[in-house]
C-alpha cells in the first residue's frame, strides 16, 4: 500500500532482485543486512550536502530489507543519490550500478555516495571469437591512452580506447582483456575503513549532523578543496586491485562523468562491432559471498554484453560459474581447469598462468634444458581448456624491458627497490637499461622478434601486453603497481620510432590468422595418422629426425604436415618448417627433404627490416645466425620459377 513520506510516495518494496530496480513506476530498493534490526534509505539531491529524506525500510520474511519509492526518472536515471543507514553507521550498496563522487583519478574524493541508476539490460547478440582463434591484448584503461601522443581527444578514457579500435583491427588482435573497470578504491591506504554489515562501505561518506559539513564546491566535484598539508601522502592504486562496487563502472575512466555507464556500454558495443571480444579482470576483495560473485558476473554479462572473465577459482569455483544458466555462453580465464571439468565446457575455460611465460623467457635467453618445454608448446592444443600464451604481463618486465635489464628498478615505487620479483629471467644484452650501442639495439629487438615469434608461433592462445608491439618500457620496474605516471602510460610515439616491431607483430598475427595449422583446437600427433607418408608434426634438430633433448642443447625445429589441415576453401594447408637457435653462435641446420616441394623463407628474425626474404631455397641446409628464429614455407616445385638460392 503506498503512503506519502515528506513528500515521497513510498511503499513496501520486493526482496528481490537486491540493489535498485525499477517495479513498474516506483525505484525498488534491497538490501541483505545480516545482525542490524533496522535500516534507512538516505535520498539527497546530487551535489547537495544534507539529505532529502531518511526514509525507514521494512524487513521482508527473508530479512531483506526493502522500500519502493516514487522518484521523477529518465532513461533509468534520478537526480538523486542515496546512502544505507543502520544506527550511526552509513555506507554505499554494493550492488550499486553508479558511484558519485571519485569523478577525478587518484584525489580524495569528498563523498562517495551511490546514484539511485537502474542501467538498461539489452540482449546481447554478438559471438564471441573461439578460444583457438583468439588473440588477446591486456590494457588498463586509463594507461592505455593517457601518455604521450596517443592522437585520441579523451585521453585515459573509455572513449580514449574507443577512438584506438582502427589500431586494434589493424594490429590484428580480435580480444581486450582489461584491468579492473569497477568503481575501485585507488587510495584505498589512505581511509579509514569502515566497519558496517555490508561489504563494500567506503569511506568519508555522510555520517549525519556530528560530522562538518562540506563546502557546496566541494560536493559538487572541485577535489582539491583541501588544503595541501592536510592531504595524507598515499600511493595510487593505479591496477585497481583494491576494495571497490563490483557492480559499477570506473568513473574516472569515462570522459562524462555523468554517463560512465553509458559510455563504457558504448565502447563495448563498437569493441563488438570492430570484431573484437571484451574480457574484464574480475578479482573480489573482502568477505564477498560467491552469491553476490555470481549477481556480479550475471551484471557485466547482461548489461554490458561483456564476452568473458579473468577470475580466481579460489573464490569463484569454476564449475559454479560456468555451469551457470545466465553465464552459459561466457568464457573464463582462470589458473588451473580441474581434470574433471575439461570436457564439460568446451570453448569456454583457459588456463592462465605463467608456465609458458617463465619457461619460454629462459628457452629464449639461452638457458640449458627448455627444448623439451618449448616442444611441448609447439604442438600442445587442448580443445576443452586451451591455455593463454605470453611472454609479458602486467605485473613484471614488459618485453622491451625483458631485453634491457638485468634486474628490477622499482625505486620509484619508494620500497627500497625491494618490491617485486627477482625472478624475471631477463637479460640486458650486454647494458643495462637505455643505450646508444647500436649492436645492443640490434641485439635486443632480434630478442623481442624472437619471443614474439616463439608466442605467436605455438599452439596456446597467445596474449600481448599493450604496447608490447612497438616497444614500450617501464623503466625496469616489474612491480608498477603504484604509477600513475610516464612509468605505466604508453608512449605512442614509439609506434613510429620501433615501426619494425610493429609490422613484425602485424605480419606474424596475420600469419596465424591465415594459416589453421598454428590455431589448431587439439593436440598435434607425432604421428602419421592418415598415410600421407609424414606425422602431422615432427621434431627435428640440426638433422632432420634427430632431436637433442640433452640439456646443454638449445636448437629445435618442427615441421607441420600441411596435409592434415584444410583451409575454409577446402585446399589443403601449406607445410612450414621452424627453426630456432638459442644458442649464442651460428649453426647450420639441415632441412628435410619432401617430395615435390621446395622451400620460401617466411621470415628470419636476423635480417633486419626484410619481414619476408623473397627467395626460394632449395638447398639442403641452412646457417642460422645466433640467437634467431627462421620460418620457411613449401611451395610446389611445379610452380617454382624465381631463381632459387643456396
Amino acid at each position: 500500500m503506498e503512503k506519502e513520506n515528506k513528500g515521497f510516495v513510498v511503499k513496501q518494496g520486493k526482496d528481490m532482485p537486491l540493489g535498485v530496480s525499477l517495479q513498474n513506476d516506483m525505484f525498488n530498493f534491497a538490501v541483505s543486512m545480516p545482525g542490524s534490526s533496522s535500516c534507512n534509505l538516505v535520498l539527497f539531491k546530487k551535489g547537495e550536502t544534507d539529505p532529502a529524506e531518511v526514509i525507514p525500510m521494512e524487513a521482508s520474511a527473508l530479512g531483506i530489507f526493502t522500500v519502493a519509492v516514487k522518484l521523477p526518472k529518465k532513461s533509468g536515471t534520478t537526480e538523486y543519490e542515496y546512502l544505507y543507514q543502520t544506527g550511526e553507521t552509513y555506507f554505499c550498496d554494493p550492488y550499486a550500478a553508479k558511484i558519485n563522487g571519485r569523478e577525478t583519478f587518484g584525489v580524495q574524493p569528498d563523498y562517495v555516495r551511490a546514484e539511485v541508476y537502474v542501467p538498461a539490460e539489452e540482449t546481447v547478440v554478438y559471438k564471441r571469437h573461439a578460444l583457438s582463434d583468439l588473440v588477446l591484448y591486456k590494457l588498463h584503461v586509463r594507461g592505455f591512452t593517457k601518455g604521450n601522443a596517443s592522437g585520441v581527444r579523451k585521453k585515459g578514457t573509455y572513449a580514449g580506447l574507443t577512438e584506438k579500435i582502427p589500431y586494434l583491427k589493424e594490429l590484428g588482435v580480435n580480444a581486450v582483456l582489461l584491468l579492473p573497470v569497477v568503481e575501485f578504491d585507488e587510495l584505498e591506504s589512505s581511509h579509514k575503513k569502515t566497519t558496517g554489515p555490508v561489504i563494500g562501505a567506503p569511506v568519508r561518506v555522510y555520517q549525519g549532523q556530528k560530522e562538518a559539513k562540506v563546502s557546496k564546491a566541494g560536493t559538487k566535484g572541485n577535489k582539491e578543496s583541501l588544503p595541501a598539508e592536510e592531504k595524507p601522502a598515499v600511493k595510487v592504486n593505479y591496477w585497481g586491485y583494491a576494495d571497490a562496487f563490483y557492480f559499477a563502472p570506473k568513473t574516472a575512466y569515462a570522459a562524462n562523468k555523468e554517463k560512465a555507464c553509458q559510455e563504457f556500454k558504448q565502447m563495448v558495443d563498437k569493441l563488438h562491432a570492430a570484431g573484437i571480444d571484451v574480457y574484464l579482470e574480475m578479482m573480489f576483495r573482502g568477505n564477498v559471498s560467491q552469491s553476490f560473485m555470481l549477481d556480479c558476473l550475471r551484471h557485466w554479462v547482461r548489461t554490458y554484453g561483456v564476452d568473458g572473465f579473468h577470475i580466481s577459482e579460489q573464490q569463484l569455483p569454476v564449475n559454479l560459474v560456468a555451469g551457470d544458466a545466465y553465464l552459459k555462453s561466457t568464457a573464463f580465464l582462470i589458473s588451473e581447469v580441474p581434470e574433471w571439468l575439461k570436457n564439460q565446457y568446451p570453448n569456454r575455460l583457459l588456463e592462465y598462468r605463467e608456465n609458458f611465460c617463465m619457461e619460454m623467457r629462459k628457452f629464449i635467453k639461452g638457458d640449458e634444458g627448455m627444448v623439451p618445454a618449448l616442444t611441448y608448446y609447439m604442438k600442445e592444443r587442448r580443445e576443452e581448456a586451451a591455455r593463454v600464451h605470453y611472454i609479458a604481463d602486467h605485473n613484471g618486465f614488459t618485453l622491451a624491458d625483458l631485453y634491457s635489464y638485468d634486474v628490477r628498478h622499482n625505486e620509484a615505487n619508494g620500497e627500497n627497490g625491494k618490491d617485486g620479483s627477482e625472478y624475471n629471467f631477463s637479460w640486458n644484452c650486454g647494458e643495462e637499461g637505455a643505450t646508444k650501442s647500436k649492436k645492443v639495439r640490434a641485439l635486443r629487438l632480434r630478442m623481442m622478434k624472437n619471443a614474439l615469434a616463439v608466442t605467436l608461433l605455438s599452439q596456446g592462445t597467445p596474449m600481448l601486453l599493450a604496447g608490447d608491439e612497438f616497444g614500450r618500457t617501464k623503466q625496469g620496474n616489474n612491480n608498477a603497481y603504484c604509477q600513475d605516471n610516464e612509468i605505466s602510460w604508453l608512449d605512442w610515439s614509439l609506434v613510429r620510432k620501433n615501426k619494425e616491431l610493429v609490422e613484425f607483430v602485424k605480419f606474424l598475427l596475420t600469419l596465424r590468422k591465415e594459416h589453421p595449422v598454428f590455431t589448431m583446437e587439439r593436440m598435434l600427433r607425432e604421428t602419421d595418422f592418415i598415410g600421407c607418408g609424414w606425422p602431422e608434426i615432427s621434431i627435428h634438430g640440426t638433422s632432420p629426425w634427430q632431436v637433442d633433448y640433452s640439456s646443454y642443447n638449445r636448437l629445435a625445429a618442427y615441421l607441420y604436415c600441411g596435409s592434415y589441415v584444410r583451409r575454409a576453401d577446402r585446399s589443403f594447408e601449406d607445410n612450414f618448417y621452424v627453426m630456432f637457435n638459442m644458442h649464442w653462435e651460428k649453426h647450420e641446420f639441415e632441412i628435410p627433404k619432401m617430395e615435390g616441394v621446395t622451400w620460401e623463407v617466411v621470415f628470419d628474425t636476423s635480417a633486419g627490416k626484410s619481414l619476408k626474404k623473397d627467395i626460394l631455397f632449395d638447398g639442403k641446409s641452412m646457417e642460422l645466425e645466433a640467437r634467431s628464429v627462421v620460418l620457411l614455407k613449401s611451395v610446389p616445385v611445379a610452380v617454382t620459377k624465381k631463381k632459387a638460392v643456396k
